[in-house]
């Protein structure tokens, strides 16, 4: 076996297919980040010119000539694999002090154990539990099992819906009530999915701005998008998608419904009224030939229909007034890599939160891991706190009403090759994400 730097291309070619895979372990993600600062390394193991193991690892600078590797979602290799593991992290370290490394950080594309949509763990199920302690023996520090979604690298806790030999309607099936009324009531407002381009990043990132502002989280800026967006589109691994309305069309549409529900609720009045007379010189004969209450109902049902309309009518024409005829409620960055697709960023402008106006995405998305036989469509992040008391589980709850299940990565893993030099790194680091969340909950 022998310890060698890979091209991209033969990078790639291991990568696409690999058990642990992830766009994150791909070139196109490794260049996104070589704009903000970066250093991509593809390195690997071969053995007969055969690639047995890779990862691609991201190099940073901290302070003057001390560094740290990041291989993202990485290794791509068999942990259960003694010999070869060995061999890789014993050349991995020789390769990264080559380097004045002062830490190796991964955090593998590995679930911990099997959990339902509840996130509870399923009775046997599979585990992975066991490459904690492998990786462990190697060195490597665990970095704990967090719940919390911000302030990671990557999110540990994912909920994704399994697509793999199913159909849409399968999907729709196994919807929560819930989901499947927020559904129509997009549908019925004449909300649509559109693909965007790179001239809609502006708009991606106003979006998700205003959902930062909400939440108090830090946003990522313009040109992170940008760049993310330009590396990944053009290897076609991403696209934005937005929720919009169209409401000279709605409102055209609505007016029309409402116009023919109050001509139909005339027109049957009238009928009635003529029945009702008819109705009375018949009764003597053959009894009364009109059900007074059960047309009554009928009405007032189609009223109270009627009211809706008006409503909705009124609030769409509002919208027009304030943002034209073409108006964007929310946007998605959709990952497509391997065998999954990845709903990676998303936010909605806090006006419109209350039309779902995320759904009809996720289940366009949902409808395309359908179609090309997928493994899963993945909603990405969530908090492990799975409780109703918790202040992202709005977060949780709209993704689960899809169903599908709760995902637990294996977590963040920290390879130490300086340790005084590390533990001053990762004070500081506390420090500064303590800062973070001060400032966040200030704004």
């Amino acid at each position: 076996m022998e310890f060698v730097e890979l091209t991209e291309k033969e990078f790639s070619d291991f990568s696409k297919d690999h058990e642990y895979t992830s766009f994150f372990q791909t070139v196109a993600w490794g260049k996104s980040k070589e704009k903000v600062g970066w250093k991509m390394h593809l390195v690997g193991i071969k053995e007969n010119k055969k690639i047995l193991a890779a990862t691609m690892i991201l190099e940073k600078a901290l302070i003057k000539k001390i560094k740290i590797f990041y291989s993202p979602r990485g290794f791509l290799i068999d942990y259960r694999n003694k010999e070869l593991l060995t061999f890789f992290v014993n050349n991995l370290k020789i390769y990264a002090k080559k380097h004045k490394v002062l830490f190796i950080k991964i955090d593998p594309y590995i679930e911990n154990y099997e959990r339902d949509n509840d996130g509870n763990i399923v009775e046997n199920g599979y585990s992975n539990n066991d490459i904690i302690s492998i990786l462990e023996s190697y060195g490597f520090k665990h970095q704990g099992f967090n719940l919390e979604q911000d302030n990671k690298l990557q999110g540990r806790w994912l909920f994704v819906t399994p697509t793999k030999e199913k159909t849409i309607k399968d999907i729709d099936n196994e919807m929560k009530r819930s989901a499947k009324r927020a559904m129509v009531k997009t549908e019925k407002l004449g909300i649509k999915v559109v693909k965007g381009t790179e001239e809609d990043i502006k708009e991606f990132y106003n979006i998700m701005k205003d959902t930062s502002d909400r939440r108090s989280f830090s946003s990522r800026p313009l040109a992170y998008y940008k760049n993310m967006y330009h590396e990944l589109h053009k290897e076609g691994l991403c696209d934005l998608y937005f929720a919009t309305l169209d409401t000279k069309d709605v409102i055209t549409k609505l007016s029309k419904e409402i116009k023919e529900k109050k001509e139909g609720l005339k027109v049957d009045q009238e009928i009635f009224d003529k029945a009702e007379v008819l109705s009375e010189t018949l009764r003597k004969y053959k009894g009364n030939m009109i059900n007074v209450p059960k047309f009554n109902e009928r009405q007032e049902k189609r009223r109270s229909e009627l009211i809706q309309l008006e409503s909705q009518l009124k609030e769409v024409k509002e919208i027009q007034e304030r943002h034209g005829d073409n108006v964007t409620l929310s946007g998605i960055l959709e990952i497509f890599y391997g065998n999954e697709v990845i709903g990676l960023y998303g936010g909605t402008y806090k006006e419109f939160i209350k039309y779902s106006p995320f759904n009809p995405i996720h289940h366009k998305m949902l409808e395309y891991a359908c179609e090309n036989n997928l493994k899963q469509y993945n909603y990405y992040a969530i908090s492990g706190n799975l409780s109703k008391e918790d202040s992202q589980y709005g977060i949780y709850y709209t993704k689960r009403n899809f169903g599908g299940k709760v995902v637990e990565l294996i977590g963040e893993f920290d390879l130490v090759l300086n340790k005084p030099l590390y533990y001053v790194y990762k004070l500081a680091f506390a420090t500064k994400i303590k800062l973070k969340k001060i400032k966040n909950r200030n704004k």
